[in-house]
């Protein structure tokens, strides 16, 4: 805050065990106190709170719960701040942060889920890279097995040279 001369406009905070109640109980009240325009907690094990994601925008010296939107059987949490919708997804490595944009309808996954779906296909397309290298090898032993076979078959049919000539 110092540095920028005011405080932050969105917070997002990973609820842990070791803070999640400080963070629902006190937290709050700080950033209320500092003018943060909007307060988020995100559960990335789902244990902690009621819902994966829960969002808060700063209304008359506290906090009111955000705007939900409801969009292809989703909820989606809106953030004036950044003009986007968020929703927290349970998936099998935890939740994952997933922002909408209201306008064009575009949907992405936190850092760390795009991290992990780039990871992915790399390695899908090391996968397909190294299929490709094997079958050329086999081909390449199967064009080699009959130009061995050939070679003994011309070398047999050949007739050899007679020591006089």
């Amino acid at each position: 805050m110092w540095e920028e001369g005011k405080p932050p406009d969105f917070v997002l905070e990973v609820a842990s065990p070791s803070t999640a109640g400080r963070d629902a109980q006190h937290k709050v009240g700080e950033y209320a106190s500092l003018g943060v325009r909007e307060y988020w907690r995100l559960d990335p094990d789902g244990s902690l709170m009621a819902s994966p994601l829960e969002g808060y925008v700063a209304s008359a010296g506290g906090y009111d719960a955000a705007s939900a939107v409801a969009v292809g059987g989703r909820v989606w949490l809106r953030s004036e701040v950044l003009g986007l919708e968020l929703r927290g997804e349970r998936r099998d490595r935890g939740t994952v942060l997933v922002f909408r944009d209201p306008r064009t309808g575009e949907e992405w996954a936190s850092a760390a889920e795009r991290e992990q779906q780039a990871a992915e296909r790399e390695r899908q397309a090391l996968e397909r890279e190294r299929e490709a290298a094997e079958q050329r090898a086999r081909a390449a032993h199967e064009r080699a097995r009959a130009l061995e076979e050939r070679l003994r078959a011309l070398t047999a049919d050949s007739p050899h040279s007679s020591a006089g000539e």
